[in-house]
């Protein structure tokens, strides 16, 4: 495993930083649910950026797979954490039940699965090339259909 520091990782990581102290100074100070709601969006938004700097600086294939998996778990709950954030910000957290938290997260943890066991079906990740560009290692990656639907 070899790492490299990809100019593209520079924003990723200034974005994580960003939005974990804000994540941290939120849940330290939550009094609401609405904070408790907050933090956990910017915790997700803050994996996620991790996750995909994370795939910009390792230079092998594996390790740039590996990392784009885990960094799902980021993307696919951003939507699901923004939409409790707006239902608790503007008041209608009372429309949050069992039902609907299980069918938002329906879709996302089919997805996880999709993603992770990619290798026998290639319905999320067709093929994938890795390929030098100067000094820097790109990872290419044809998106298959269960991608297009998420």
């Amino acid at each position: 495993m070899h790492i490299q520091f990809h100019p593209y990782a520079v924003p990723l990581l200034a974005s994580a930083l960003f939005s974990g102290a804000a994540a941290a100074v939120t849940w330290r100070k939550q009094q609401t649910h609405r904070a408790s709601a907050l933090a956990f969006s910017l915790s997700v938004f803050t994996f996620w950026s991790v996750c995909y700097a994370l795939v910009w600086l390792h230079t092998d294939i594996d390790s740039q797979l590996f990392w784009l998996k885990v960094m799902y778990l980021g993307v696919l709950l951003t939507p699901f954490s923004f939409f409790f954030l707006v239902l608790y910000i503007t008041e209608y957290k009372h429309r949050i039940t069992r039902l609907l938290m299980a069918l938002l997260l329906a879709e996302p943890l089919v997805m996880l699965v999709i993603i992770w066991t990619n290798d026998s079906h290639h319905w999320f990740l067709r093929s994938s090339i890795h390929y030098m560009l100067g000094d820097y290692t790109y990872f290419h990656w044809v998106r298959g259909p269960a991608y297009w639907f998420n």
